[in-house]
């Protein structure tokens, strides 16, 4: 029984049943190999009896504040209260401080209240609150779609697939650029990069809006593992001065009905509270609210003899 590093590609589905923020191992790796390029990343499972029962990572890259860093801790329900949570929190706490962050960010489902419980008893606080909806594809008519994308159409947006890998890297500067207007993300955040960009975004589930010329706006999704098959909404994001124009609706309209052509059943989408023009676009199209997450903002576990703040 026992604390190691995890090992790359390893399937780490099976610890994170129930997990309500896992979206597989073949996203986390592929996420976690790009962080890797521009910052340092961990991860570390606990074992008990050669079964991984726990798991945790770090990305030591400013997450909302220049001192605080993202991560994530999930042990199963039936090993909880054995140390495990202890464990892992510590290991995370004592490599965010060597690494120079005072905080570490990391989320909670809303659906595990003894999370909540756990968070607090640590001492973190709670930082902010994420709403996840889904939508019933199967129920999505032609009318509806045609009828959600008509306001950007009559303002004279156009919608249009993504062709190939060389294309989706030119929209790398325009999804930077709104990464870092999202409510979630924080002024002091670092950027995203073009190698993360990459891992999370595929030319076929990307689709994005041109007024004229210019690019106004993104969407794409990402795969959830399961069946019946879903996917997730992984960013939608309008120019500053395109907002208003009915574009992120429509993008989100017309991606829903390619999934739905495509087989997919559910697309699920997560989004922060105060977010309102996509909690608005979100209710409008007929999502269902359920429970999403809350952010805990942990101490790391010597903060006095942390680095000084990053620049």
């Amino acid at each position: 029984m026992g604390l190691r590093l995890s090992v790359a590609g390893e399937d780490l589905d099976g610890v994170h049943i129930g997990d309500g923020l896992w979206l597989g191992s073949d996203l986390f790796w592929r996420f976690h190999a790009a962080l890797k390029l521009d910052h340092p990343a961990h991860s570390w499972c606990f074992e008990d009896d050669g079964r991984v029962v726990g798991h945790a990572a770090l990305d030591c890259q400013a997450a909302r504040l220049v001192d605080q860093c993202a991560g994530f801790l999930w042990v199963v329900p039936e090993a909880r209260g054995k140390g495990v949570g202890n464990a892992l929190r510590g290991v995370m706490q004592e490599t965010a401080a060597e690494h120079g962050f005072r905080t570490v960010l990391i989320g909670v489902p809303e659906s595990d209240p003894q999370g909540r419980d756990v968070a607090e008893h640590w001492g973190a606080v709670l930082d902010a609150h994420h709403f996840e909806s889904t939508l019933d594809l199967t129920a999505l008519t032609e009318h509806q779609v045609a009828a959600w994308t008509a306001p950007a159409i009559r303002a004279g947006v156009t919608l249009h697939p993504v062709e190939d890998d060389a294309a989706l890297a030119d929209l790398y500067p325009f999804a930077r650029d709104r990464f870092k207007e999202a409510p979630d993300s924080g002024e002091n955040s670092d950027e995203l990069t073009l190698d993360v960009f990459r891992a999370m975004a595929e030319p076929a589930n990307m689709l994005i809006a041109r007024r004229g010329a210019d690019l106004v706006g993104m969407t794409w999704v990402i795969h959830r593992p399961g069946q019946p098959p879903a996917t997730n909404t992984a960013f939608t994001g309008v120019h500053p001065d395109a907002r208003g124009l009915g574009i992120a609706l429509a993008l989100k309209a017309e991606q829903a009905r390619q999934l739905r052509d495509r087989g997919y059943h559910t697309l699920f989408t997560q989004n922060m509270s105060g977010n309102e023009p996509i909690l608005r676009a979100n209710q409008r199209m007929g999502f269902t609210p359920g429970p999403g997450w809350f952010d805990y903002a942990l101490a790391t576990s010597d903060p006095d003899q942390a680095s000084a703040p990053r620049n």
